[in-house]
C-alpha cells in the first residue's frame, strides 16, 4: 500500500511544485490491507486533490502510512484553510462544504463522500480533524488488514 500511494503522491508532485507546497510522505513496510488498488488511487486522489486545493502557497503536506491495532493507518495533513470541529463529520456528506471551503473550491463536493463510501465498503473508518480555520486539517483513514 505505502508504494502505491507514494506513487500517487508524485503524480500531484507538479501541481503541489507550482504552490510551492512541500508535500512528504512517509509510510511503515508491511501496511498491506486488502483493498481493490484503484480503489485505493480513488481514496489517495481525493485526499491528495482535497489537501492541494485547501492548503495556500508555500503550504506544507504531509502523507504518513503505518499498522496500528491490526488496521492499515493513512494520514493526510494539511497546513490549508482547515475548519471548525463541529463540521468535521458533516465534511464527508455529499455536496458538502464548510463555510470557508465553499467560497474557495472548484469541484463537486463529492470527494470526501466517495472516500467514505470506498473505506467503508472494506470495513474501514475515516474521520476529519481540524483545530479550527486556517490551523490546517488531517484526515484518516483506517483499513483493517484481514478482512472478517
Amino acid at each position: 500500500m505505502c508504494t502505491r500511494i507514494r506513487d500517487r503522491v508524485r503524480r500531484v508532485e507538479t501541481r503541489a511544485d507550482a504552490k510551492e507546497i512541500l508535500i512528504e510522505c512517509t509510510g511503515a513496510t508491511g501496511a498491506e490491507a486488502p483493498i481493490d488498488p484503484e480503489d485505493l488511487d480513488l481514496v489517495a486522489d481525493h485526499l491528495l486533490d482535497n489537501a492541494l486545493k485547501y492548503t495556500p502557497e508555500v503550504g506544507t503536506i504531509q502523507v504518513r502510512v503505518g499498522l496500528e491495532d491490526g488496521a492499515v493507518v493513512v494520514r493526510v495533513s494539511d497546513s490549508g484553510m482547515g475548519f471548525d470541529p463541529d463540521q468535521s463529520e458533516r465534511l464527508f456528506d455529499r455536496f458538502y462544504r464548510s463555510s470557508g471551503a465553499e467560497q474557495s473550491a472548484d469541484g463537486g463536493g463529492l470527494g470526501l463522500s466517495i472516500v467514505k463510501a470506498i473505506v467503508e465498503r472494506y470495513g474501514g473508518t475515516v474521520r476529519a480533524e481540524s483545530p479550527g480555520s486556517s490551523q490546517g486539517s488531517t484526515f484518516h483513514v483506517r483499513l483493517p488488514q484481514d478482512r472478517e
